[in-house]
C-alpha cells in the first residue's frame, strides 16, 4: 500500500518517532500511529550498543490491524555492525509513509544488543 500524505497539512510536526529503546527477541510495537494522522520516517538508526558480531535486526512496516511477519518485512534479520557505532537505516530519498494504523516494529537476534531510534513528520 502506498500512503498518500496531504501536500498541505494543516499539521507537520518533525521529531522523534520514539523513544530510543533496546529491542528483545520478539517483535515490539515501536510507534502505531494515530487515528487521522500519517507519519513520514526521515530516518531510523541502529547501534550495536553490545558489539557484537552476528547480531541481525528485523524490522517491520505492518498494515492497520496486521501482524509482523514476511509480507511485511522491510529489514530481514540484516547484520549490525559490532563497532557501537549509530547505522543509518537505509529509506528511500522520500522517506517512508505511513498510515493511521499502522505501526513500526522491530526485534533482535539477542536481546539488550540493538539500541533503535527514530525520527520523522506527523502529519495531522
Amino acid at each position: 500500500m502506498t500512503t498518500q500524505l496531504t501536500t498541505t497539512p494543516i499539521s507537520a510536526v518533525p521529531g522523534p518517532l520514539f523513544t530510543p529503546l533496546q529491542l528483545g527477541t520478539s517483535f515490539s510495537t515501536l510507534l502505531t500511529v494515530a487515528a487521522s494522522h500519517c507519519r513520514k520516517v526521515e530516518e531510523i538508526t541502529l547501534t550495536n550498543v553490545a558489539k557484537t558480531a552476528g547480531v541481525t535486526v528485523t524490522l517491520c512496516f505492518v498494515e492497520d490491524g496486521g501482524s509482523a511477519g514476511d509480507s511485511n518485512t522491510y529489514l530481514g534479520a540484516f547484520p549490525i555492525p559490532s563497532d557501537g557505532q549509530p547505522w543509518p537505516l537505509p529509506l528511500s530519498e522520500e522517506g517512508k509513509k505511513l498510515g493511521a494504523g499502522m505501526t513500526i516494529q522491530a526485534k533482535a537476534s539477542a536481546a539488550a544488543s540493538i539500541t533503535i531510534m527514530g525520527s520523522g513528520i506527523d502529519y495531522s
